[in-house]
């Protein structure tokens, strides 16, 4: 299945940490600058393809803790995947997140 480009940004915690130190309970900024994470060489895949992250920090206006993802899905999917459920899996530091299920609307 090919798609026109499609934008999300998923929301996620345990992410490690920032570059620039916070102070616990405070609440990310809104206005630039952002608080960028320090997750080296992450990468997101849906169904098994790679999706391209545009950026990863702190979610603005959120308490300091919870990380955005802003990515663009990749342009096709594997023939018969569910777009009511596709995997997404989130890889950085050695790790692999548990899968989730998002649904993509064509």
């Amino acid at each position: 299945m090919r798609f026109a480009p499609i934008f999300a940004a998923l929301y996620c915690t345990g992410m490690g940490s920032l570059k620039t130190p916070v102070t616990d309970g405070s609440v990310a900024p809104i206005p630039p600058p952002y608080d960028i994470t320090e997750l080296a060489n992450a990468a997101l895949s849906f169904d098994g393809q790679s999706g391209a992250i545009l950026w990863i920090g702190a979610a603005p206006g959120l308490i300091e803790g919870v990380t955005q993802i802003n990515v663009q899905l990749p342009a096709t999917l594997p023939a018969g995947t569910n777009l009511s459920a596709v995997h997404v899996f989130l890889t950085g530091a050695g790790s692999v997140s548990p899968a989730v299920q998002v649904s993509v609307k064509q």
